[in-house]
């Protein structure tokens, strides 16, 4: 048995926080990460792809897309608000939406990501999107 929702997502954030990658990457991820305690987006369950941190309402793949995700370079966090489509990881959906804010801050970036959460974001389950409603906790 996985265990509960809470327990699930609070051992993806440990994982996230407590194993960094190294270089320049875990540092800016770091940030990030620790910039979204006490926000929404810890409801969610965190991923890296290319670049970017990408939150899902679902705990495994396929993940929903329809979240903000923030891609970072060594010296910058762009915001992105979820793709039209939601079909899609955000960073892998051309052309990608106007950015919610490019900044050197990652709190601000955070907020940016907070403040384009969709409606839907506080359904959370344990499964994919394949797994069905009745079957999600």
């Amino acid at each position: 048995m996985p265990g509960s929702l809470a327990e699930v997502r609070d051992a993806w954030w440990r994982e996230c926080l407590d194993n960094p990658e190294p270089g320049w990457f875990g540092e800016r991820l770091g940030l990030l990460l620790a910039a979204t305690g006490g926000t929404p987006l810890r409801s969610l369950f965190p991923y890296t792809s290319v670049n970017s941190l990408q939150f899902s309402r679902c705990s495994e793949f396929p993940w929903t897309y329809d979240c903000p995700w923030i891609w970072f370079t060594p010296d910058r966090f762009i915001a992105y608000p979820p793709h039209p489509s939601l079909d899609r990881p955000g960073n892998t959906n051309f052309p990608l939406p106007e950015p919610l804010i490019d900044t050197d801050d990652p709190r601000a970036a955070v907020d940016a990501a907070v403040a384009a959460l969709l409606p839907t974001w506080r359904e959370v389950w344990l499964g994919s999107t394949d797994t069905p409603p009745a079957e999600r906790r």
